[in-house]
């Protein structure tokens, strides 16, 4: 097992994605996922090598609340922005592709 808890992956996932830096710019190998209820959540790699995830964190949006998307079955793909600088989430599910900046 990989995740903190086995509360980490109740009702499963529908997509991960790969987050290789940070908000910072800090090079990092953490996850994004997507839940069945479209909760996207951000899994921070602890280790150096190799895989220890840190408990689930739910990405919040810039008013501090959960980021969900509208429709269930989420899949996150991170998807850089145009000077490097950072990322945006393309999402999918049972809907519409939206973009979350």
């Amino acid at each position: 097992r990989v995740t903190a808890s086995e509360h980490d992956i109740q009702f499963g996932y529908c997509g991960v994605t790969a987050l290789m830096t940070n908000m910072t710019g800090e090079k990092e190998r953490s996850l994004i996922t997507g839940s069945y209820y479209g909760v996207l959540y951000y899994f921070r790699n602890m280790a150096e090598s190799g895989v220890a995830l840190r408990q689930r964190q739910p990405i919040l949006d810039s008013h501090g609340h959960v980021l969900r998307h509208p429709s269930p079955k989420a899949v996150p793909i991170v998807y850089p922005v145009k000077d490097g600088n950072g990322h945006h989430l393309i999402v999918g599910g049972e809907g519409a592709l939206m973009i979350y900046k």
